[in-house]
């Protein structure tokens, strides 16, 4: 069975955590990843598509991400996941085993994001 590769944006504020993900991932993902939420909005205002966001900033940020993004596509902002660093195996584990063509990753990233503690 051929697993489409998913497309995730992930925001970052540390350049090695965004490294090291986008190499765990870089077989089953598209990994597109900026430095800041502006970044992260620019491109989702631009139309850029993501089947899934992975932000990894402090919680202010990530939250006044989540609902601009939600302003512009609520459907996105719907599969954004915030997640701490002590956290990324569990994230990295998760991303590789979505599959696109099913979507069912819209099940396991409210899980994920429910057990992160985020």
């Amino acid at each position: 069975m051929c697993m489409s590769r998913i497309r995730i944006l992930l925001v970052t504020d540390n350049e090695l955590l965004a490294y090291a993900m986008a190499s765990e991932l870089i077989e089953r993902a598209e990994i597109t990843f900026v430095l800041t939420p502006g970044e992260a909005l620019a491109r989702v205002a631009r139309g850029e598509r993501y089947d899934l966001i992975l932000c990894s900033l402090d919680l202010k940020p990530s939250l006044a991400l989540h609902a601009a993004i939600a302003r512009k596509n609520a459907k996105l902002a719907g599969r954004m996941m915030v997640f701490d660093r002590r956290r990324v195996r569990q994230v990295i584990e998760m991303a590789s085993e979505l599959d696109v063509g099913h979507r069912s990753y819209q099940r396991a990233i409210g899980g994920s994001a429910r057990a992160s503690g985020a």
